[in-house]
């Protein structure tokens, strides 16, 4: 507070605290200006030379990577191209079992629609395609050896 009030009643004590307050900040800059005014040197060109040095080496790495990346991406999108295929064929594989399957059923119902309709169009057996039922069996007792006679009934007549 006696700075302040010595400040605002003395104009040379106020010449002299903003003198004090600019050497102050000249002290603190003085590194800068003096980088500034004296140019490159030695240290400075060794200093950009390993610089340079460091961003090929850094560039080279970056390309490095980017290229295993690259790769990499190569790598798995094959993976996941044979993937799809080994998918593709797991599907037409199960398609083609159930397409057998389903060949092997329509063709049991046509032979079996074909015998039905078979047994159906030709009718009862005839006498040479198996043995006679039991009641047309008759026994000659005169002859040697029994015999075998087959009635014949018309449809829908007498027995």
């Amino acid at each position: 507070r006696t700075l302040d009030e010595l400040v605002s009643e003395n104009g040379y004590v106020r010449v002299t605290q903003w003198a004090i307050r600019i050497f102050f900040i000249l002290v603190d800059a003085l590194p800068v200006i003096l980088k500034a005014l004296s140019g490159n040197n030695s240290y400075d060109r060794l200093l950009a030379e390993k610089l340079a040095e460091q961003e090929r080496v850094q560039r080279m790495r970056s390309g490095e990577e980017l290229d295993r990346n690259a790769q990499w991406g190569d790598v798995v999108r094959h993976e996941r191209e044979l993937q799809r295929r080994m998918e593709f064929e797991r599907i037409d594989e199960v398609d083609r079992i159930e397409r057998a399957n389903y060949d092997e059923r329509r063709n049991d119902l046509i032979d079996a629609l074909e015998s039905h309709l078979m047994r159906t169009a030709i009718g009862p057996a005839s006498p040479g395609w198996g043995p006679a039922p039991k009641e047309s069996w008759v026994v000659d007792i005169d002859a040697e050896a029994p015999t075998q006679e087959v009635r014949h009934n018309p449809p829908g007549g007498n027995r």
